[in-house]
C-alpha cells in the first residue's frame, strides 16, 4: 500500500524523523506535481530546522500551483534566513493572489519593518487591521509594532483607544501592552497605573508582576519592587518553562530576569541606604589621572579645589597612574594644604577600573563622583548644584548623562566581546535588547553614584580595567535592579565630560588590585 501525508505526519508526531523524511520523499517521487504533498514536507523540514530545504519544497509548491499559501510559505522560509528583500516579494506575491489573506498583510509589513521602510510598513499593517477589525491580537501586534519601532508614544496613544472600546479576556494584555509602551517612553507613573489595572484584571499574570517590579525600582520603590520580583519568581515557577504561543519574543526572554530576580532581591535586602547627614558631607570626588597630561589633569583638579575652596561640602581623593611630574606636584599640594583628604600614587598605569577600587575603598560619604581627568566644571558652584540634587533624588543608585546606545547594540562587536564573552552580573549572561534597549546606561567620564551600591555589587569587578565599564555598568544595573537617573541640566551646562578624548598610555596591563 502507497504512503500517504498522512502517514508521514503520524511518523513526525511518534519523532520518527529519518522514516518521516523517508516516507514523504517516497510520496513525492510518485507524486513529484503534487502541490499538497511539496508544501507538507517543507512544513515538515522548516519545522526541524531545515529551512533551506523547507524552502527548495515551498517554491517547487508554488511553481506548480501559485496561490497565497505557496507564497505565504516562501516569504516566511526567506525572512528565516535573513532574505527580506525576497520574502517582501513572496508576501506581495500572496496578496496578488488573495488581498484579503490577513496573514500575507502581517508578514509583509514585519517584513517591510525589518528593512527599515517605516512608512510602508506602517500601510501593511493598516491593511492588515481592516481585515480583521476589533480583533485584539491584530491590535496588539500592531502596537508592539510602533513600540519595538521606538514609537512609544504612539503606541501608548494606539493601545488607549483599543482599550477605551474593549471589554472582557483582552483587557489584561492589552494594559500590560500599554505598561510597557509607557515604561520604554519614560513614563513611570502610567506605567505603573497601567500595569496595575492588567493585574486587577489577571492577578496570575507574571509578566506585569514583572514589568511593574521594574517601574518601582525606577521610582526607587525598593520594597515594592522586591514584593513584585517575589510574586513574579512565585508565578514564574509553579508554570512550565515553555512560553505559551504569542508571547511576544522579548517577554519570552524575560525569564533572563526571573532568573536573576532571587539575586536581585537579596541584594537589595542586604544593601543599606544610609541616611543623608543632616550637616556631614554627602559627596567624595574621586579624580582619575593618567599619563602626562597636565594641561588636562590640573585643570580637573584646579575645577574640583575651587569648589572646595568655596564651600569645603565634599572630598576629594585623587589617583595617580603613571603621572608626569606637573600632575604629581599639584595633587601633593591638594594633599598638604587639607584640600585632598586622600592620594593613590603608581608609578605605572594600574589603569582605570583598578585605581578606582583603590579609591573606593577610603570613600565614607554616601555619594561619589567619578571624574576622569579630561572631564572637568567650568563653574566652581557645581558642587553646590550638585549637593542640592543628590538631597532631592536620594536614595538613587547612579546617575549620569544618557547615551542612547539604540536597539542593535548586540551588534557592536566591542559589546560583544567584553559583555557576550564575559558574563555581567555576574555569572548569568548579558540581558537581551528588550525595555532597556534605547538607554544602556551614561557616560563614563563623569557620573555619581551610591557607595554602597558599587561595595555590595563589587564594583568595578577585578577583571576590569577600562573597556566599556560604562556599560558594564549599565549591566549592573538592568540585571540587579537599581534607580538610573539623570543629572540635571543645570549641572550638566557647566560640565566638560572627557572633552580631550584620551586617558594617557594604555599598557593594558593585568590589574593588580
Amino acid at each position: 500500500m502507497a504512503p500517504t501525508v498522512q502517514d508521514a505526519e503520524a511518523l513526525l508526531r511518534s519523532g520518527e524523523l529519518a522514516k518521516a523524511f523517508a516516507c514523504f520523499e517516497e510520496i513525492i517521487a510518485s507524486h513529484p506535481d503534487d502541490e499538497t504533498v511539496r508544501s507538507a514536507f517543507g512544513i515538515a523540514l522548516a519545522g526541524n530546522g531545515r529551512v533551506q530545504e523547507a524552502l527548495e519544497q515551498f517554491r517547487r509548491a508554488e511553481l506548480i500551483a501559485p496561490g497565497a499559501a505557496q507564497s505565504r510559505n516562501v516569504g516566511v522560509a526567506l525572512m528565516t534566513l535573513g532574505d527580506a528583500e525576497q520574502a517582501i516579494e513572496a508576501f506581495r506575491r500572496a496578496i496578488e493572489a488573495d488581498a484579503h489573506y490577513p496573514d500575507a498583510h502581517r508578514l509583509l509589513a514585519e517584513a517591510l519593518g525589518a528593512m527599515g521602510r517605516t512608512g510602508d510598513s506602517d500601510t501593511a499593517f493598516h491593511n492588515w487591521l481592516r481585515l480583521q477589525p476589533d480583533q485584539p491580537a491584530a491590535m496588539l501586534d500592531y502596537a508592539r509594532h510602533l513600540r519595538t519601532d521606538g514609537r512609544f508614544a504612539e503606541s501608548a496613544v494606539f493601545l488607549e483607544q483599543v482599550i477605551r472600546s474593549s471589554s472582557g479576556s483582552s483587557l489584561a494584555e492589552l494594559h500590560r501592552e500599554l505598561g510597557l509602551a509607557r515604561l520604554q517612553g519614560g513614563d513611570l507613573a502610567g506605567a505603573g497605573e497601567a500595569l496595575e489595572q492588567a493585574l486587577s484584571a489577571d492577578p496570575g499574570d507574571v509578566h506585569s508582576h514583572a514589568y511593574l517590579a521594574v517601574v518601582h525600582e525606577r521610582q526607587g520603590h525598593r520594597a515594592e519592587a522586591i514584593m513584585q520580583y517575589e510574586q513574579a519568581l512565585l508565578l514564574h515557577r509553579s508554570r512550565p518553562r515553555r512560553w505559551p504561543d504569542g508571547v511576544p519574543r522579548e517577554v519570552a526572554r524575560l525569564g533572563l530576569l526571573y532568573e536573576a530576580a532571587a539575586h536581585k532581591r537579596k541584594a537589595m535586602q542586604d544593601d543599606r541606604v544610609l541616611p543623608i547627614p543632616g550637616n556631614g558631607k554627602l559627596l567624595t570626588v574621586l579624580v582619575g589621572c593618567y599619563g602626562s597630561y597636565p594641561e588636562y589633569s590640573i585643570r580637573c583638579l584646579r575645577s574640583v579645589l575651587d569648589a572646595i575652596t568655596r564651600s569645603a561640602d565634599c572630598d576629594l581623593l585623587i589617583g595617580l597612574n603613571a603621572c608626569g611630574e606637573e600632575t604629581i606636584r599639584a595633587a601633593d599640594d591638594a594633599v598638604r594644604c587639607g584640600a585632598a583628604t586622600g592620594l593613590v600614587r603608581s608609578t605605572r598605569n594600574l589603569n582605570k577600573d583598578p585605581m578606582m577600587r583603590l579609591l573606593l575603598e577610603q570613600v565614607q560619604t554616601p555619594y561619589v563622583l567619578w571624574l576622569d581627568d579630561d572631564s572637568h566644571f567650568t563653574d566652581p558652584n557645581w558642587s553646590q548644584e550638585l549637593n542640592r540634587f543628590i538631597r532631592g533624588e536620594h536614595p538613587f543608585d547612579v546617575a549620569g548623562q544618557r547615551a542612547r546606545w539604540g536597539p542593535r547594540r548586540f551588534q557592536d562587536p566591542s559589546y560583544m566581546t567584553y559583555i557576550g564573552e564575559r558574563p555581567w552580573w555576574k555569572s548569568n549572561g548579558h540581558l537581551p535588547a528588550d525595555l532597556w534597549e534605547w538607554c544602556p546606561f551614561a557616560v563614563g567620564g563623569l557620573f555619581v553614584a551610591r557607595t554602597n551600591y558599587l561595595r555590595i555589587h563589587d564594583y568595578p569587578d577585578r577583571g576590569m580595567t577600562k573597556a566599556l565599564d560604562d556599560v558594564v555598568l549599565g549591566e549592573l544595573l538592568l540585571q540587579r535592579g537599581g534607580r538610573l537617573v539623570d543629572l540635571p541640566p543645570s549641572l550638566l551646562s557647566i560640565a566638560r565630560i572627557s572633552d580631550g578624548h584620551r586617558r594617557g598610555e594604555n599598557f593594558d596591563l593585568p590589574p593588580s588590585v
